[in-house]
């Protein structure tokens, strides 16, 4: 049996699927657990102010970290992608010289 491209890549996902789905599903879970405990014992103490609060710094939370995972991922892609074509210009040059009439 002969593997693809495309089946190695699949076979990638899969293993990184199985790999990151327990601890961003305990994060989640942890997060939600986290927002319902924090309504509960500031509706208790603070009422309705404090509630209202949280729910205006919610989103503020939530953009603040897509933004924070975003940079996190996006930088280091970007160098390697550049890298990766520098390293790819550098081979061009140098066949360019080598097969140069």
């Amino acid at each position: 049996m002969r593997v693809t491209v495309a089946g190695k890549e699949r076979i990638f996902v899969d293993k990184a699927f199985r790999r990151f789905f327990i601890p961003s599903l305990l994060s989640n879970l942890s997060l939600a657990l986290g927002g319902m405990v924090d309504c509960l014992v500031v509706g208790s103490r603070l009422g309705l102010e404090g509630l209202s609060a949280i729910s205006l710094g919610i989103p503020i939370y939530l953009f603040y970290n897509l933004l924070s995972y975003g940079f996190s991922i996006g930088v280091p892609s970007i160098t390697l992608l550049l890298w990766a074509l520098e390293s790819r210009k550098r081979q061009i040059d140098c066949l360019a010289r080598y097969f140069a009439f």
